[in-house]
């Protein structure tokens, strides 16, 4: 590419430094040094350099041009002003503010350690044959919004994006405290899937508006479940649960809690959408409650320990 290629057309890196070992860098061939840094709007160029990687092709020739924002010296919120203002080509979306976390990047080496990948930046591919499991930031907050309580599933559910609105407030720090356990995020994600899969199993099983009701209190009803095992002591922050594993010794429960959530949700919204009910914050909250309470008193069976 020539320098005289459009700044919109320019991927862009922040760092938190930039250092050169010349007091005066070579305009032509230079190496520099760059401390904590996140790539900004580079999605289409990260995608294509992965599938011309896994096609074989050469990457030591391939040169990109980009451009590097220093912050230091800058305010705090400058790195997620440069996202804002340099993505004039395509819409800026709050997930690529979530890049300029550092605590993100420590998560994800914590877990690349225990052969985990997660992908927290836009672009990066979930294709690791080096990872035993992999899974990105949507599937995470999702997962760590069922976790953390009803208020913040139902919003997950009704926009997931806002969750990102603000990484330096509510609800993001809620799902990502900086205290957040790697394995509580992995295990988190493992039932997150597994109880879907469950869930979507049942819902074969019921007529075609039951099903619908089922499949909609997704987020509602993985949490109540989250919160039933973790009253129940199991360890979300070992590596080593087996949660599959134990989504599957309790299905039963799971069956009897998809029941509770249809009858419940047919005496309270029997002529209503299912899809609009469960987005609806004030209206979760209460249906939760109830269906929560009902559900311990006629569960049949002790959930195990982990």
């Amino acid at each position: 590419m020539s320098d005289a290629v459009s700044d919109d057309l320019r991927d862009h890196i922040v760092a938190e430094s930039i250092s050169c070992g010349r007091i005066n860098p070579r305009a032509t061939d230079e190496r520099f040094k760059l401390k904590g840094l996140s790539i900004v709007n580079g999605a289409q160029t990260s995608g294509a350099l992965a599938r011309a990687k896994r096609s074989g092709i050469a990457l030591e020739d391939v040169r990109v041009t980009v451009r590097v924002i220093s912050t230091a010296g800058h305010d705090a919120d400058f790195g997620k002003q440069v996202t804002r203002k340099t993505n004039t080509q395509n819409q800026v979306t709050n997930r690529e503010f979530v890049a300029l976390d550092p605590y993100q990047l420590e998560l994800s080496e914590i877990l690349h350690a225990e052969g985990i990948l997660y992908s927290f930046r836009s672009g990066q591919s979930l294709e690791s044959e080096e990872h035993k499991f992999a899974f990105d930031l949507e599937e995470a907050t999702r997962a760590l919004a069922c976790l953390s309580s009803i208020d913040n599933a139902t919003r997950a559910k009704r926009e997931l994006g806002r969750m990102w609105l603000d990484i330096k407030t509510n609800p993001y720090l809620e799902l990502f405290p900086r205290n957040l356990e790697p394995a509580n995020m992995y295990n988190a994600v493992r039932f997150w899937r597994s109880f879907g899969m469950a869930l979507d199993d049942v819902s074969k099983t019921l007529e075609k508006r039951g099903a619908n009701i089922a499949k909609n209190s997704l987020y509602m009803a993985c949490a109540l479940f989250m919160q039933t095992a973790r009253s129940k002591g199991v360890a979300f922050s070992s590596f080593e649960w087996d949660v599959e594993g134990w989504i599957s010794d309790n299905t039963p429960d799971i069956e009897r809690l998809v029941g509770l959530i249809v009858d419940t949700h047919e005496v309270e919204n029997s002529s209503g959408h299912a899809m609009a009910f469960f987005k609806n914050q004030q209206k979760m909250a209460s249906f939760a409650s109830r269906v929560g309470r009902e559900f311990r008193a006629i569960k049949a069976t002790t959930l195990p320990s982990a």
